[in-house]
């Protein structure tokens, strides 16, 4: 069910985000705003589209970080909110799942919101059932993939599982992003990824981007940045990617932009890393 107030979903949106809302545990206790959602929101806002979130979160949850940018939030109810603990050591992100909202349905979109020209659907914790591809099909419909990549042992601890729906879920999308983290280095998994994809998109953190379109790969370096944290990135990464995508047709120069917005990230933390403005050349990519 959607606990928001009529007058917000009842306004028209450029960007559907489909995905969890989530509390992020940082290793000192406290709390922050984060998951898919949030960052690709916040990013895509920062882009000029008018954005509506559509999470599975519990009533508690404190909105205003997303709200006073004037992002709408269509809440599905959840007895808890989805909570991720990241960790970074010298050998990369280990993250934990400490709890897990209800998965996402189709039926909690708003209706007004199926207009959306693009729609993301960033799934964390297998929490958005794969068929909801198939309810959009006159739209652009760009997948982060790392949520349906996603297992959890006994403790938590993420770790790498199948996904048995590949092919029919991703030939299904406009473009797809994932980060080699996600697959563990896997360029096998990624090339049979590639072989069904209409656009793939590989995150490689400060090495930049790989991108399979057309029948071709084309690599995209990364400037060299003082990172202070990361989390986040790969989400801005996808969202400027997505749209520029959508604008442009050119997921060549998509993705350029966006390697260099998500590197600058890198160099804020948390929900400060999504810049509040973009050069202007970029803005008239998607207002021309």
């Amino acid at each position: 069910m959607i606990g928001e107030n009529p007058s917000t979903v009842s306004n028209s949106i450029d960007y559907l985000m489909l995905g969890s809302i989530t509390r992020d545990v940082s290793a000192s206790g406290k709390y922050s705003l984060g998951g898919t959602a949030s960052y690709s929101g916040l990013m895509a806002n920062t882009l000029g589209s008018r954005v509506g979130i559509v999470s599975s979160m519990s009533a508690d949850l404190n909105l205003l970080p997303l709200e006073k940018n004037g992002i709408l939030v269509a809440r599905q109810h959840s007895d808890v909110t989805t909570e991720y603990q990241n960790i970074y050591t010298d050998a990369g992100r280990v993250q934990y799942l400490r709890k897990r909202a209800s998965s996402l349905t189709f039926d909690s979109v708003p209706a007004r919101w199926l207009t959306a020209p693009i729609v993301h659907i960033g799934p964390l914790a297998n929490d958005i059932d794969q068929s909801i591809i198939h309810q959009f099909s006159d739209t652009f419909v760009g997948i982060t993939l790392q949520g349906w990549l996603r297992k959890w042992d006994h403790d938590g601890r993420i770790i790498r599982s199948a996904f048995p729906k590949l092919t029919e879920v991703i030939s299904k999308a406009d473009a797809v992003v994932l980060s080699i983290e996600d697959v563990d280095g896997d360029w096998d998994y990624i090339e049979r990824c590639a072989a069904v994809s209409k656009v793939l998109v590989i995150t490689e953190s400060d090495k930049g981007a790989t991108v399979f379109g057309g029948g071709k790969r084309h690599q995209f370096q990364a400037p060299n940045v003082v990172m202070k944290d990361s989390t986040g990135a790969g989400d801005i990464f996808a969202s400027v990617f997505f749209v520029l995508y959508y604008h442009t047709e050119d997921y060549r120069l998509a993705a350029r932009l966006a390697v260099k917005i998500a590197s600058d990230s890198v160099t804020r933390e948390g929900l400060k890393s999504v810049p509040s403005k973009v050069d202007i050349s970029i803005s008239n990519l998607i207002n021309n």
